[in-house]
């Protein structure tokens, strides 16, 4: 078997051991080994793939989203206390994305060859991508705790998220740093499509869902500065403007394997 027939195997057992030990993990450190495991195999199989450019398509971008969510993962991770945990609702839902991106076709005819600003833009774009993930995994801790607490119950699922500060505290985290590279990404697209059209802004829905959702976010941050806005109604916010993010980003995929 060659290599790259061996790297996806490999990625599955990765997620579903991270999965499994998502719930029954007690030391942070292993969490953080399995996710470095998993980030550099999706690394390794993207690197495999973009030699000859970018390919424009659902299963490219995908599996470089899901290598960069695994950093995006370790930096939550670091943001508070507990924040580790969050392996228990990252790893199973992005090992499901994975065998996703495998299933979706990928054209090999629309490749766009690499530039600086190319670059920058998907980079952060799928960093911020990632990062914002983070914050809506977070907000779903924040949610599923506070509704426990509010009922004066608990379950073996909620006691093994991160503990309701920590939640909180990570995704705005999360949040803030997601607008910064999302802020990246929009200035230089603007900049690449400028350079290849002579226009600064080409209107489509995935470009007015992006801007929606990025003045969300900016608002949501001024809300939590300004008001202390935080807790469940901030998590609902937030998972909300995460599903903006999603028809964004979806929204120019799936047109390439939609039948016309």
């Amino acid at each position: 078997m060659t290599l790259s027939g061996l790297i996806p195997p490999l990625t599955i057992l990765g997620f579903l051991l991270a999965a499994v030990y998502g719930y029954k993990c007690k030391k942070p450190a292993v969490a953080v080994v399995l996710s470095l495991i998993i980030g550099g195999l999706l690394l390794l199989q993207t690197s495999l793939m973009v030699r000859s450019g970018w390919q424009v398509s659902l299963h490219e971008s995908l599996l470089v989203a899901l290598a960069l969510m695994q950093g995006c993962y370790l930096i939550t991770a670091l943001s508070a206390k507990t924040m580790w945990r969050l392996s228990l609702l990252t790893q199973p839902v992005l090992g499901l994305v994975y065998g996703v991106a495998w299933l979706v076709p990928s054209p090999t005819d629309v490749f766009l060859s690499f530039t600086p600003l190319l670059a920058a833009h998907i980079g952060f774009a799928l960093i911020g991508y990632g990062l914002l993930t983070m914050a809506a995994f977070a907000a779903f801790a924040v949610y599923t705790r506070e509704a426990y607490l509010k009922a004066h119950s608990a379950s073996g699922f909620s006691t093994r998220l991160p503990v309701l500060e920590a939640a909180d505290k990570g995704q705005f985290t999360a949040l803030g740093l997601g607008a910064a590279s999302l802020a990246v990404a929009l200035v230089a697209g603007a900049m690449y499509q400028h350079d290849i059209s002579g226009s600064w802004f080409v209107l489509s829905i995935k470009t007015l869902f992006t801007y929606i959702t990025f003045i969300a976010i900016l608002a949501l941050l001024a809300a939590r500065r300004l008001w202390g806005t935080r807790g469940a109604r901030a998590a609902k916010r937030i998972m909300l403007t995460y599903t903006l993010l999603l028809v964004a980003f979806l929204s120019s995929k799936l047109a390439l394997i939609v039948p016309q």
